[in-house]
């Protein structure tokens, strides 16, 4: 993990830090996004989109935490799935290997289903009490040796296999967690 060298903090007229800048001149500021973990599952089943325009790779991305620290989070595929006028965000990555940024970005198993765990998380924004669902697929490499537990579907009807339902903000859609 990369160590950030802090140049000067950057304050509003409360004297509140609201961002730094950083080596090189480089400015970070605080999200306004405040992130809740809603639930998690594992061995979920779920297909791994195709890259296209709605893709993007994030690669290391940095953000500032309120109590001023800097922390580096782990590359990650992003790609953006409008329900109606409103954008779930998924991300992929993998997770518990010495190498999960180079199998990350290079054996990410586009357009095909795979095995991991997920998270669902809500993002609001205090100041303006907009929300969104992000949706965290969390890879493994011996995924394949797992046995599948749930499944996960963005929209659509509730059934006799759903254990647990999520609102989508704005609309009147749902991401359902089915018992396979």
């Amino acid at each position: 993990m990369k160590e950030f060298q802090v140049i000067e903090g950057i304050r509003n007229h409360q004297d509140e830090l609201i961002g730094v800048i950083i080596e090189g001149g480089k400015k970070l500021m605080i999200s306004e996004w405040e992130h809740q973990t809603l639930a998690s599952f594992k061995n979920v089943i779920f297909r791994v989109p195709e890259k296209g325009p709605f893709s993007k790779f994030i690669k290391k991305p940095i953000s500032l935490k309120r109590t001023g620290e800097i922390i580096q989070i782990p590359s990650y595929w992003r790609f953006g799935l409008k329900v109606g006028k409103t954008l779930v965000t998924r991300t992929f990555k993998f997770v518990g290997d010495k190498h999960n940024e180079f199998l990350t970005r290079s054996r990410m198993p586009f357009g095909c289903e795979t095995i991991g765990d997920i998270e669902i998380c809500l993002a609001y924004k205090k100041r303006t009490l907009e929300t969104r669902i992000i949706i965290n697929y969390l890879l493994n490499v011996d995924n394949s040796k797992k046995e599948v537990e749930h499944s996960i579907k963005i929209g659509g009807k509730v059934s006799a296999k759903t254990i647990q339902e999520f609102e989508i903000p704005g609309t009147s859609e749902k991401i359902l967690i089915n018992r396979i």
